[in-house]
């Protein structure tokens, strides 16, 4: 029982590239799943103004699903406002043309590029997700999921070796 309490009081985060995405996926969203509360957070909530813990937990109280950009997400989360294990799953939507995919029993990693460089998408992995798993163990970390609208149609040999030792490291 403890385990199905545990699952409700975490939240769902959907992430997309833009906020024009952002946008859209919640109204989608919110459609699906009237009963569910939602929240769209993006920077016209003047969310570098969210400086006290205090703001976040009313902004996010009750709500099980949000939608932000990935910079969104790594900010809360690197100021110590969100904590990864309160974190069910993330969702990481990007919309466009992906490199790869990659399959796994609780993974689905797609928009490889984005895991490389300084992109927000990675700097979530590297600094919060992989470092509890590492401590603490698959069990508290958040599932991840990774859409594509078009996973490997333009994919360079080249980019998808690039990739490869990030996707092995995010397989659940």
């Amino acid at each position: 029982m403890d385990v199905l309490l545990l699952i409700f009081c975490q939240l769902i985060w959907f992430l997309a590239p833009t906020v024009a995405l952002c946008t859209q996926q919640h109204a989608f969203i919110s459609s699906q799943l009237p009963a569910v509360r939602t929240r769209l957070l993006i920077g016209s909530d003047n969310l570098d103004r969210w400086s006290e813990q205090s703001i976040w937990d009313v902004a996010l109280d009750s709500v099980r699903i949000v939608v932000s950009t990935h910079a969104v997400l790594a900010d809360a989360l690197g100021h110590g406002f969100v904590n990864m294990k309160n974190l069910a799953l993330i969702i990481f939507d990007e919309g466009k043309s992906l490199y790869l995919p990659t399959f796994s029993s609780s993974l689905i990693a797609s928009e490889a590029h984005h895991c490389a460089r300084g992109h927000p998408a990675n700097k979530i992995m590297k600094n919060f997700y992989h470092p509890l798993k590492q401590e603490e163990g698959n069990t508290v970390v958040p599932h991840i999921l990774g859409l594509s609208a078009s996973p490997i149609l333009r994919s360079k040999i080249s980019e998808l070796r690039s990739v490869s030792p990030f996707v092995t490291k995010t397989q659940c």
